[in-house]
């Protein structure tokens, strides 16, 4: 097709603009995706060694949409209040826990995490709980789901109180 000099032809407009459209309608569906809430309901000692343990942490994972919610894993970090650090805030664990999950719509799964962590860390949690009675905890990460024909980590954060 020939065009005049210095114009541009029609198609190469329509390049850009479908992908301007394809763009905002993967934009529009993780827009109405709503991501799972996170919270601990539990931990429990599972084994103790020389310089390290592992706790279970229990969590409860609600999905409140009414469209089922394909869970790959997460990635989390598990901190607890610390008066004595400026920051307030002291890692006690993290890393991947690696679970496929089909969390259906209007749903509640309880999941068990197996949380390993170094006696070193403790101290933050042991001074909370001589101090107050109670551990403050925040837990933050990000959901790995699959939707949309793609893969996405939705960041969460949970935060409570948890007493022994």
């Amino acid at each position: 097709m020939a065009h005049s000099p210095g114009t541009i032809p029609s198609h190469q407009f329509l390049k850009p603009f479908a992908l301007a459209i394809a763009l905002a309608a993967v934009g529009g569906c993780a827009a109405l995706f709503s991501p799972p809430s996170v919270e601990i309901v539990g931990v429990e000692l599972v084994s103790l060694g020389l310089t390290s343990g592992t706790a279970a942490v229990t969590l409860d994972l609600a999905n409140e949409s009414s469209r089922k919610i394909d869970i790959l894993g997460f990635l989390y970090d598990l901190e607890v209040w610390d008066s004595e650090d400026d920051n307030g805030w002291k890692r006690l664990a993290g890393g991947f826990h690696s679970e496929e999950i089909v969390l259906q719509g209007k749903w509640v799964q309880r999941v068990t995490l197996p949380v390993p962590f170094e006696y070193r860390a403790l101290g933050a949690a042991l001074r909370s709980f001589l101090a107050l009675g109670e551990v403050p905890y925040r837990l933050r990460g990000e959901v790995s789901v699959k939707g949309f024909g793609m893969g996405l980590t939705v960041p969460f954060q949970s935060e409570g109180v948890l007493k022994p």
